[in-house]
C-alpha cells in the first residue's frame, strides 16, 4: 500500500507549467484559483498519500501573507506543492473578520482538492487574546478563564474550517506584551487539556494540535496532547547541532513528533545556510534537515518558516521544500 501511494510523488516533482515571477505583482497567465488542474486518479491517490502521514515523514510549512487575492499566486494556499502535508498560517489572516470570499475558497480547495491540513497558528499569551472583540474583563478569572479560552479558541478554529492550531509557546522570549499572562506550569497543562477535547490525537476529532517556540518548557503529562513538536532550528550548520536540539526535548517528545524547521524569511534563495553533512560535505542545511533524524528514531518531517517566499524561484517554485519531501519520502520508480 504505501509503495502504491508513493508513486504519486513522481508527479509531485514535475516542474510546474508557468514561472514564478520575480515582482509578486506581475500578472500570470494561469487559472489563479485553481492553477494546474489535476485528474481524480491522480488527486485520489494523492489524498491516499496524505492520509498515512502519521507512518512517515511529513512535509511542514509557516505560510505568511494570506490574503488570496491579487494576480500573484504567491498570496494563495493552492500555490503550495501538492505534497506537503501541513500549512500553518502564520500572523492573524485567520480570523473571522477577515476571511474574505476568496480565503474561503483557497481554504476549501486545498484541503477538500488536495487533503492539505491548513493550521491556524496563535502566539500564546494573555486570556482572550484572540478575540479582541471581546472585553479582557469579560473572560473568567484564573484557570476557569484558560478553560473558556481554549474552548472559545478551539470551536473557532474548526467553525471556521481549519485543521487544527499551532500554539507558538514562548513565555521567556517575547516582550512583555507579546507573551503577558502567557500560561505556563499547572496553567498549561489545564489550557491543554481543555484544547485537547476538541484538537489533537486525544480529542477523537482528526483534528490537529501542534506546539512551537520554547518546546522544552511545556509539562511533559501533557506532551502526548500534541501530534508534532515544531522546533525552531534556525541555522543549525550540522547533524550533531539537530541532535543537540532534540536531546533538549527528548523526555517530553518522542522523535516520531519532532518536525524541524529552517528560516526561509532569510534563506530562501539558496536553501537555508551551509551545513555540513558527514557524507556529503557542505550542503545546504534544509538538505541537511530532510537527511536528519535523531539517534532515537524517525523524526516527524522538516519544513520552512515564510515557506511562501520560495515561490518567487524563477526556475521552479519551492524547489527547495520540493527536493527535502523527495529525500524524506523517496518516489518508487
Amino acid at each position: 500500500m504505501r509503495n502504491f501511494i508513493y508513486t504519486i510523488i513522481l508527479l509531485l516533482f514535475v516542474p510546474v507549467a508557468f514561472v514564478a515571477c520575480d515582482d509578486w505583482t506581475e500578472v500570470e497567465t494561469v487559472n489563479v484559483q485553481h492553477p494546474n488542474e489535476k485528474t481524480g486518479e491522480y488527486l485520489t491517490d494523492l489524498k491516499a498519500y496524505k492520509s498515512v502521514m502519521f507512518d512517515r515523514q511529513v512535509a511542514f510549512g509557516w505560510f505568511g501573507g494570506w490574503t488570496a487575492s491579487g494576480p500573484s499566486l504567491r498570496t494563495r494556499l493552492s500555490s503550495v506543492p501538492d505534497s506537503v502535508d501541513i500549512v500553518a498560517l502564520w500572523g492573524n489572516m485567520w480570523h473571522r473578520d477577515k476571511m474574505t470570499p476568496e480565503k474561503i475558497e483557497d481554504l476549501k480547495y486545498v484541503r477538500e482538492t488536495k487533503g492539505t491540513r491548513v493550521l491556524v497558528t496563535t502566539l500564546l499569551a494573555w486570556v482572550g487574546k484572540e478575540f479582541p472583540d471581546i472585553p479582557e474583563e469579560d473572560w473568567p478569572e484564573g484557570q476557569e478563564g484558560l478553560i473558556a479560552y481554549a474552548e472559545a479558541l478551539a470551536k473557532e478554529v474548526i467553525d471556521l474550517g481549519f485543521d487544527g492550531l499551532d500554539i507558538d509557546y514562548e513565555p521567556t522570549i517575547g516582550g512583555y506584551e507579546d507573551v503577558r499572562d502567557c500560561p505556563r506550569g499547572e496553567d498549561m497543562v489545564v489550557f491543554v487539556k481543555e484544547l485537547g477535547k476538541y484538537l489533537g490525537p486525544k480529542s477523537g476529532t482528526g483534528k490537529l494540535l501542534v506546539i512551537d517556540g520554547q518546546n522544552s518548557l511545556l509539562p511533559a503529562e501533557v506532551a502526548d496532547y500534541f501530534n508534532y513538536a515544531i522546533g525552531q532550528n534556525y541555522t543549525r550548520s550540522s547533524n550533531s547541532s539537530l541532535q543537540s536540539d532534540y536531546n533538549g526535548i527528548r523526555t517530553i517528545f518522542r522523535p516520531e513528533q519532532y518536525i524541524i524547521t529552517e528560516n526561509f524569511e532569510s534563506y530562501w534563495r539558496d536553501g537555508g545556510v551551509g551545513f555540513s553533512h558527514p557524507d556529503l560535505g557542505t550542503i545546504r542545511s534544509l538538505k541537511g534537515m530532510a537527511l536528519w533524524s535523531p539517534t532515537q528514531g524517525r523524526k516527524g518531517g522538516c519544513g520552512t518558516y515564510h515557506m511562501e517566499y520560495e515561490y518567487m524561484h524563477s526556475d521552479n517554485d519551492y524547489k527547495y521544500l520540493r527536493e527535502a519531501i523527495q529525500i524524506m519520502n523517496p518516489s518508487v520508480r
